[in-house]
């Protein structure tokens, strides 16, 4: 049995060539903003971001990506409160427009953005707040 699990472990750990790029305003992370982990990211890598106010308006720029707070990471909800998308009023404050088709964004408060859904491509945008 313990064979068997190593295996599937080995198998699947060469399969997966995504990685997780991790958020934080402290500097002690990969990245300090949403944006540069986004623009540092490729499809199929997951953006682990830990809480605060992150005042900024995201945009996927064609990447099929997973943007996650710690609610993933540890199953508490209480992460989506204390992790903050804020658009500061200036326009969406999650932009998708460029081809995604099959993204994610999970566990966070989104505030003071405005927009509009443009939905004339197939995509589907999977989200949890």
């Amino acid at each position: 049995m313990r064979s068997l699990l190593i295996l599937i472990v080995l198998s699947t750990a060469t399969v997966i060539n995504c990685i997780t790029i991790r958020v934080s305003h402290n500097g002690l992370l990969d990245a300090t903003a949403i944006q540069q982990a986004i623009d540092m990211s490729v499809s199929e890598d997951t953006i682990l971001v830990y809480p605060g106010r992150y005042v900024e308006n995201i945009n996927y720029i064609g990447k099929n990506i997973v943007i996650t707070s710690l609610v993933t990471a540890t199953g508490n909800i209480a992460y989506r409160d204390s992790t903050i998308i804020d658009g500061n009023q200036n326009g969406p404050c999650v932009f998708l427009y460029n081809g995604e088709y099959n993204t994610s964004i999970i566990g966070f408060t989104i505030t003071n953005g405005n927009g509009f859904l443009h939905s004339s491509q197939n995509r589907e945008l999977k989200y949890s707040l």
